[in-house]
């Protein structure tokens, strides 16, 4: 592993650590060292844990396990005809012993309240103060209240009657026997196009939705399964992990089939139709995640990345939503839930695979039982703090601050690796603050189109953005704190970094001093923020710098935003294309730009062609609230006659751009 490289070379770092004799680690420091530096590799990469306690916890193990005894016959809608190119015995071996467990799953989902809920729930409308302002931002007038919708378990349930079962025998019989195939792909490549997934995406399965549907399992996931050489435990946890991610996906198809046939007619595609609901007071309306939840306890996912063809180490049993994951790759709206459960990890012990294996376990304990609750694995302590998944920034911080007790002598021994850590900390936690003003300027944007300052909705909205406020001081202070402690390992003051952070706390004081004087407990609130941010400059490096120091204009670096904006526009006429995008995106990222200068430079990005269709539409969409808005008499004279050039461009590219979406969902939809 490259973290390791320089202190044991050629080595993984994942193999389990045994205790050393105590006379070799009293005289060898050194080497204690290195297996303090394997232990933290692990615990970074394994959610805390290593790999000596995973084989405690029997997830990691070479023991032996009862023989699996699944014989069952597969559903023909699923069966070996149904798979496109299955011409392969060895294939269809490894394949249709998955195919088996996933029959059962199957024969019992209608018993489970979450498949009653999908199948018959009505689709309710959601308090539209569960949607956060980037996604009022991002969707047009009432959109976001008519096309997203929640189901919830009906109580009692209609799956204890035998309305449920019947249900989905129709669908089966009359939509998924008509209208579903199978078939196969690589990770890398989209079946439907034979081009590289964006931005490098590892896809292991999706489904293709149209008039037809067609469900795609990705060659890599059956790979560790065609090798052979797996212990009886990693094959069987191989095996689950195919039957988990088929039955995902085919929770997706039920969904789109649920929505699309009334009974007696296939009504084909609707994209509007077949949009997938929220389930209770999740946050994401992923029907595979939230089944994976609803019946496993939660999604299950790889400890370690998967390098195709070898056995996975072992997985885990996580949090809906998976930390560390949006809602960007459908480009769905995140609901707000104060409520929500922090985010675990769970390692799944391998004998959880083999009692899935049995059909006595079956037989005696689900048929008896239900799913629900008995597909669950159990769960451990998660090794986070309080149960709490710690992000990949809170680990390097525990490496960072072990480094700096280190004597000098030990530290010229981890020089590079502390360099490369310190480094590597600020970048996200720049990452992190500016994601964190995003969400600032998403909620003043949507005050700004509230018609009146003091009503519910207003006071609701503000508190919003209070509460981002003081999310980024604490952000911002760790930033500030981390400055001086990167430059005495690099050794010479860091002046660009300095003048970011520096622009940056003037900035957010600005941007604060705002919203006051305000009388309510908010502008209190507002005014503490105030009070920290001069504390923070009265005891940082921040009041000993020279802000007449000459610079170079920087995202952070206060300039006359309008200056700004021109040269964009002479940037792009010049034929500069990256630098005209770099200066937009500063005027859409930066807490004190006017929101006409925000309009305008979403207009522009937009008419550039930068990002997605989806992008493009949403910056254009933005644009245009906020010339809606906009009283020109506030807006300086030399810039009233281009702002209404820039709207009239905007209303152009809306047109232009809801065709081509229009277009582009006529071609079907994917899920994964």
């Amino acid at each position: 592993h490259p973290a390791i490289a320089s202190i044991a070379p050629h080595k993984s770092g994942i193999t389990p650590l045994s205790p050393l004799h105590p006379g070799i680690s009293l005289l060898s420091p050194a080497s204690r060292d290195v297996r303090n530096e394997i232990e933290a590799l692990q615990r970074g990469v394994m959610r805390g844990y290593t790999s000596q306690w995973l084989q405690d916890l029997d997830v990691i193990s070479e023991r032996s396990f009862p023989t699996p005894d699944l014989e069952l016959e597969i559903p023909d809608w699923i069966d070996r005809p149904r798979w496109d190119g299955m011409d392969n015995d060895e294939y269809w071996a490894v394949l249709e012993e998955c195919l088996k467990l996933v029959s059962l799953m199957l024969a019992h989902a209608s018993s489970h309240p979450w498949f009653d809920a999908l199948l018959h729930s009505e689709r309710e409308d959601i308090d539209p103060r569960r949607f956060s302002a980037r996604d009022l931002n991002r969707y047009p007038g009432d959109e976001l209240s008519k096309h997203w919708k929640s189901i919830s378990v009906q109580q009692p349930s209609v799956g204890s009657t035998t309305e449920t079962p019947k249900v989905m025998e129709q669908i089966i019989r009359d939509v998924l026997q008509k209208r579903l195939r199978f078939g196969f792909m690589s990770r890398d490549i989209n079946p439907l196009t034979d081009e590289i997934f964006e931005n490098g995406a590892k896809v292991e399965a999706m489904a293709h939705f149209g008039e037809n549907m067609k469900v795609y399992l990705s060659v890599q996931l059956l790979q560790p399964l065609l090798a052979g050489r797996l212990s009886e435990g990693e094959t069987m946890a191989e095996q689950v992990f195919v039957v988990k991610t088929l039955f995902h996906e085919l929770m997706h198809i039920f969904n789109y089939a649920r929505n699309n046939f009334d009974g007696a007619e296939w009504r084909g595609v609707d994209v509007y139709r077949s949009m997938e609901p929220f389930f209770g007071e999740e946050l994401e309306c992923e029907i595979g995640l939230s089944a994976e939840n609803a019946i496993f306890g939660g999604p299950i996912r790889p400890i370690l990345g998967h390098n195709p063809g070898k056995a996975h180490l072992g997985f885990f049993l996580t949090s809906h939503p998976v930390p560390e994951s949006g809602s960007v790759l459908y480009d769905v709206p995140r609901l707000i839930n104060p409520a929500a459960p922090e985010p675990f990890f769970a390692p799944i012990p391998l004998s959880y695979y083999a009692a899935l294996h049995q059909r006595a376990y079956w037989d005696v304990h689900v048929l008896k039982y239900g799913m629900d609750g008995l597909l669950k694995p159990p769960r451990f302590v998660s090794a986070s703090d309080s149960n709490r998944v710690l992000s990949h920034f809170e680990f390097q911080a525990r490496n960072i601050n072990n480094l700096a007790k280190m004597t000098p002598d030990q530290k010229a021994v981890h020089t590079k690796a502390m360099r490369a850590e310190l480094v590597a900390q600020y970048q996200p936690l720049a990452l992190v603050r500016d994601e964190q003003v995003q969400e600032v300027m998403n909620g003043a944007e949507q005050l700004a189109k509230l018609p009146e300052k003091g009503t519910g909705n207003w006071n609701f909205y503000f508190e919003g953005v209070v509460e981002d406020l003081e999310t980024l001081l604490v952000t911002h202070k760790n930033v500030v704190e981390h400055v001086p402690i990167l430059e005495a390992d690099a050794g010479t003051a860091l002046t660009d970094t300095r003048q970011n952070v520096q622009g940056f706390h003037g900035h957010m004081r600005r941007y604060i001093s705002s919203f006051l004087p305000d009388d309510g407990a908010l502008g209190a609130r507002l005014q503490d923020l105030v009070t920290d941010l001069d504390e923070l400059a009265g005891k940082s490096f921040l009041e000993a710098f020279d802000p007449n120091a000459p610079v170079k204009v920087s995202k952070y670096h206060f300039v006359s935003y309008d200056v700004l904006l021109f040269e964009a526009l002479m940037a792009f006429g010049n034929g500069d294309l990256a630098r005209s995008e770099d200066l937009c995106k500063q005027l859409t990222q930066n807490l004190d730009v006017p929101l006409h200068l925000q309009a305008m430079a979403r207009v522009k990005l937009a008419d550039m062609g930068v990002g997605d269709m989806k992008e493009r539409l949403v910056n254009v969409r933005r644009a245009m609230d906020i010339f809606g808005i906009l009283d020109l008499e506030c807006v300086e004279v030399h810039l009233r006659d281009p702002v209404a050039d820039f709207a009239a461009r905007g209303r152009e590219l809306v047109s232009e751009l809801e065709e081509a979406e229009l277009e582009e969902l006529a071609k079907g939809i994917v899920r994964s």
